[in-house]
C-alpha cells in the first residue's frame, strides 16, 4: 500500500429504506477538509436507473460519482453505486462486481463493502450503518472493528427505519450512536481521536436545539414529543415555518 493509501480515510456507508433521507443530512454536513472517501452502499431496485448521483449532488459540495466502472479512490469524493452491482475497494481503487448472494439478497452488499475497506485500510477505515431494514451492514462493521477502524450507527430516534443500525449496534462492534448531522459535524473529531469516545458521546447527548419547543409543548398539550423521532419532529417544523412565512426557526 503506497503512503498517499496509507493516509487516507474511507468511509463505508450502508443504507436502506429510508437511507436516502439519512444520506443526504448526513451529506449536507461532512466536512471539505478532510483526506477521506465515501463510498455509499444503498439498497435500491435493480429494474430502476439510480437518481441518487443527481440527488446527492444536490446536498453536498463533495465531488458525487456513480461508479460504473472502476475508478481511483480520491479524498473529498462520495462513490455511488449502480443497480444490479456489489462495491469493493482494492488496490486504490472501487470496483463493480456481480453480486455473490442469493437473488433475494440486498444490493449492493454494505457487508461485502466493509470487508474490503477493512482489508484494504485497516484502522484508516470507517463503517456507518444508516436507516434501513434488516442486518446488512452488522457483519462488516465487526471486521472493521477488528481491523482497528471506527464504526458508526444512526441513532434511534432520528432513523426513518432502525432495524438496520440496530442491528449493527446488536453485535457490539459499534463505537458511536449518532444522528446523520451529527455523524458529518464530529467526523474530524472522530477520526483525530479514534479510541476513546466516551467524551464525544457524552457531548452529542446534550440537549437539543428543539429542547425549549418541547417544554412549552408538554405544558400546553401534556404530551412528550422528546419520543417521537428527530427527522419526523424537523420535518414538520420545516412545513409549519412555510406555512407560516417565517425564515428563522427562533
Amino acid at each position: 500500500m503506497s503512503e498517499t493509501e496509507q493516509q487516507q480515510t474511507v468511509v463505508g456507508i450502508a443504507a436502506s429504506a429510508g437511507g436516502l433521507e439519512a444520506m443526504s443530512l448526513l451529506a449536507q454536513h461532512l466536512p471539505t477538509d478532510l483526506n477521506c472517501a465515501y463510498i455509499l452502499a444503498q439498497h435500491m431496485s435493480p429494474h430502476h436507473a439510480s437518481v441518487l448521483p443527481t440527488l446527492i449532488s444536490r446536498e453536498t459540495r463533495l465531488t458525487v460519482k456513480a461508479v460504473q466502472e472502476s475508478l481511483p479512490i480520491e479524498p473529498n469524493t462520495i462513490y455511488v453505486p449502480v443497480p444490479k452491482s456489489d462495491l469493493v475497494v482494492e488496490d486504490g481503487m472501487v470496483h463493480l462486481r456481480t453480486p455473490s448472494g442469493l437473488p433475494a439478497e440486498p444490493k449492493p452488499s454494505a457487508d461485502r463493502l466493509f470487508r474490503s475497506i477493512a482489508e484494504s485500510y485497516g484502522e484508516h477505515s470507517v463503517g456507518i450503518v444508516l436507516s434501513g431494514t434488516g442486518s446488512d451492514g452488522s457483519y462488516g462493521v465487526q471486521a472493521i472493528r477488528e481491523a482497528g477502524g471506527v464504526t458508526i450507527a444512526q441513532d434511534n430516534s432520528s432513523a426513518k427505519y432502525d432495524t438496520m443500525p440496530a442491528s449493527a449496534v446488536e453485535t457490539g462492534a459499534i463505537d458511536l450512536i449518532l444522528s446523520p448531522r451529527q455523524i458529518g459535524e464530529q467526523l474530524k473529531t472522530i477520526l483525530a481521536h479514534p479510541r476513546d469516545f466516551s467524551e464525544l458521546q457524552a457531548l452529542v447527548e446534550q440537549p437539543t436545539e428543539y429542547d425549549d419547543l418541547f417544554h412549552m409543548l408538554q405544558a400546553r398539550t401534556k404530551v412528550n414529543f422528546r419520543h417521537y423521532k428527530e427527522i419526523t419532529v424537523s420535518r414538520r417544523i420545516q412545513r409549519r415555518m412555510i406555512a407560516k412565512g417565517f425564515d428563522d426557526y427562533g
